[in-house]
């Protein structure tokens, strides 16, 4: 299985322009979208997610069994991907509810009660250092343990596919290399992701390739282990102007 972009654009009035785009990630694997802000990484997260449907272009999962295409009428297009859950910046929680009611919303409702967490989100909370906190509100925790709540729930829904906007951002440095295990045991599992960041560390724990992006177009793709001081290309120019690295 795999996840595929092919010549996918997007216009916008401000007069910001993605793509062409052409992608692709394959099980199992991981790729991050680098750039400086304002390069196009999230609009073109929120385009492959379809929360934003590009104008043009062809986005297939699955090796092609299912497709989205621009070009297609919109009654026979997707409006969702079953498979692929996407954790953006502003984090898709319920604020009014607890941790335990994040990870269950729609199992609960379902089922007309409470949901016991099983143990796959208990270890999630546990690694994560929320598992003291099962029955606060979301809206009471810091960014960081909103974030880290955000990517459990995204996780307990084992999707096939992950889109992560800077998943980053607001955690602390003891829960980034935590994270980086449970994204490479993710993979492991047979997850695809496809993820947004600036954190080149973390690029090179989790993704085996990158596509730098430059004004809404791909300057450059390459492996992640290359984004080093000493490497070469545009990504590196970028990232390491000088001798000292600016957030490695």
């Amino acid at each position: 299985m795999s996840f595929e972009i092919r010549k996918l654009s997007k216009s916008f009035p401000s007069g910001f322009r993605l793509g062409p785009i052409d992608l692709v990630a394959a099980k199992g694997t991981a790729l991050a979208l680098l750039g400086p802000n304002g390069s196009g990484k999230s609009v073109l997260l929120r385009s492959a997610s379809l929360v934003e449907p590009p104008d043009c272009g062809e986005i297939s999962l699955d090796d092609g069994s299912d497709t989205f295409n621009a070009a297609a009428p919109p009654q026979s297009n997707r409006r969702a991907w079953p498979k692929l859950t996407a954790v953006f910046q502003e984090y898709p929680l319920v604020p009014w509810r607890t941790v335990r009611g994040n990870l269950t919303l729609g199992r609960s409702a379902r089922s007309g009660g409470k949901v016991k967490l099983d143990e796959f989100a208990l270890n999630l909370l546990e690694r994560l250092q929320l598992a003291d906190l099962p029955n606060g509100e979301a809206r009471r925790l810091s960014g960081g343990q909103q974030q880290s709540l955000a990517l459990i729930a995204a996780l307990c829904r084992h999707p096939d596919y992950l889109l992560l906007d800077e998943p980053t951002s607001a955690l602390d440095r003891t829960r980034i290399p935590i994270l980086i295990e449970l994204l490479n045991e993710y993979k492991a599992r047979g997850g695809t992701i496809i993820c947004a960041t600036h954190h080149l560390s973390f690029a090179r724990g989790v993704c085996e390739r990158y596509a730098f992006l430059s004004d809404g177009e791909i300057a450059e793709e390459g492996r992640s282990e290359a984004l080093r001081e000493n490497g070469e290309g545009e990504a590196v120019a970028y990232y390491f102007p000088s001798s000292r690295a600016r957030w490695d």
